[in-house]
């Protein structure tokens, strides 16, 4: 999976491809690579997103059916599935979420 936090097109994805392990650290782009299994995974954010994330947008963009995360405020875990109505809770860089895959 490549979430793309802000740029589009698809000299964006041929540019990150041919960055060399120096290049990496010194770009300019705003997106990572994740692997996502089928089943139980446990993800975070590697950036801060630069567009609001949503635990509706997690799902649609993992092909996923839930999402959990701990409420540190209220300190309970909290859930979101598709067929929640609206979009749940923001997504924030540094957390871990609890994601299943189809």
């Amino acid at each position: 999976m490549l979430l793309d936090q802000g740029h589009d097109g698809q000299e964006d994805l041929e540019g990150i491809a041919n960055l060399s392990g120096a290049d990496l650290k010194r770009a300019n782009f705003d997106a990572f690579f994740a692997a996502i299994d089928q089943g139980i995974n446990f993800v975070s954010l590697p950036l801060m997103p630069t567009q609001e994330l949503t635990a509706r947008d997690m799902l649609n963009l993992m092909d996923a059916t839930s999402i959990i995360r701990d409420d540190r405020e209220d300190e309970f875990f909290q859930g979101f599935t598709l067929g929640f109505s609206g979009d749940g809770f923001l997504i924030e860089d540094g957390l871990g979420y609890i994601i299943n895959a189809r």
